[in-house]
């Protein structure tokens, strides 16, 4: 199953995990989250999932997207986001340390990396 959008394509990888790719130049928004998450409730069935999402250099996201992100009800087994650039990495570590979900989450500058770290959990 796998369902593409203008900013961005999510599907169940082989593996069991959620994998979500954001397209390069896009400035994603709420809503462009809330599909993302309808998405992995309608993949996962009710059941929670390892995360892995994919933000090429030139991606970012708004401030009511970072708040929808940080209020989020439905948790994840853990989240591996893969970065291209050092402001997504910065933004990233400020918001690993004030997020309010208990699951792991890390990120990468390598998917193979990610995917690496989530397979070992």
């Amino acid at each position: 199953m796998t369902f593409i959008n203008d900013k961005s394509e999510v599907r169940l990888l082989e593996n069991g995990v959620f994998f979500v790719s954001y397209k390069d130049n896009v400035c994603c928004d709420k809503v462009d989250f809330e599909v993302v998450v309808h998405n992995y409730v309608e993949i996962g069935q009710g059941e929670y999932m390892k995360v892995l999402a994919t933000f090429p250099e030139f991606t970012s996201i708004t401030y009511e997207a970072h708040a929808f992100l940080q209020s989020r009800p439905i948790p994840a087994i853990a989240e591996a986001i893969v970065f291209q650039s050092l402001a997504q990495r910065i933004l990233f570590s400020v918001y690993s340390k004030i997020r309010k979900q208990k699951n792991p989450v890390k990120g990468f500058n390598c998917e193979k990396k990610a995917m690496e770290w989530l397979e070992n959990l």
